[in-house]
């Protein structure tokens, strides 16, 4: 019995991650401002006049986001080798209204509204990817979200590898929701599964 309830909420996270039925929207909007709410108690939150003059060189994962009346509108996860540099970047796009800016800006057309935080400071490319995979389905709705992919086509296998495709799944074993991503190799002759978060 304790299995089939663990599937029943596992299918309803899944739906409120994926669906764009309107039905789920409070759901996916209130689930996105509670992480949201979260992570800005214990990261600092950046405006674009702060990230302009931030010359601080850190490698990780960050987060763009925009709430208008208490609601989050707009997440987007990305990373860098250079976080500041690489929002900057974002910045410019946005500020000139290049093509490369257009997910965010179909959410948020004033820059002023548009906050941006470091999710986790990480050196490592592989495991940077990794991080960034799993943020990206940390905060993926079909309501707020504009990242592309839900994985970067530059993440490794164990064995060094492309990888194929990711999974958000859950501990079947266990007698509670433990929900944790994975990801396949593309290789062929590897079956390598590994690990995300």
């Amino acid at each position: 019995m304790k299995d089939l309830k663990v599937q029943k909420e596992f299918k309803a996270i899944w739906k409120i991650k994926v669906s764009s039925n309107s039905k789920y929207k409070n759901a996916s909007v209130s689930y996105v401002n509670n992480v949201v709410s979260e992570l800005s108690k214990t990261r600092i939150i950046y405006d674009h006049k702060e990230v302009s003059i931030n010359k601080e060189k850190t490698a990780g994962v960050y987060l763009i986001y925009s709430k208008k009346k208490e609601n989050v509108v707009l997440t987007y996860v990305g990373e860098s080798k250079d976080i500041f540099n690489r929002l900057r970047k974002h910045i410019y796009n946005i500020r000139t209204r290049n093509k490369l800016a257009s997910r965010i800006l179909t959410k948020e057309p004033d820059i002023n509204n548009l906050k941006f935080l470091i999710l986790e400071e990480v050196n490592d490319i592989n495991e940077r990817l990794k991080k960034e995979t799993y943020y990206i389905y940390v905060f993926r709705s079909k309501f707020t979200n504009v990242n592309k992919s839900l994985a970067n086509k530059k993440m490794r296998c164990d064995f060094g590898h492309g990888v194929k495709r990711t999974y958000l799944t859950f501990k079947k074993d266990l007698p509670y929701l433990d929900l944790y991503i994975y990801g396949k190799c593309r290789n062929k002759l590897c079956t390598n599964t590994f690990f995300i978060g």
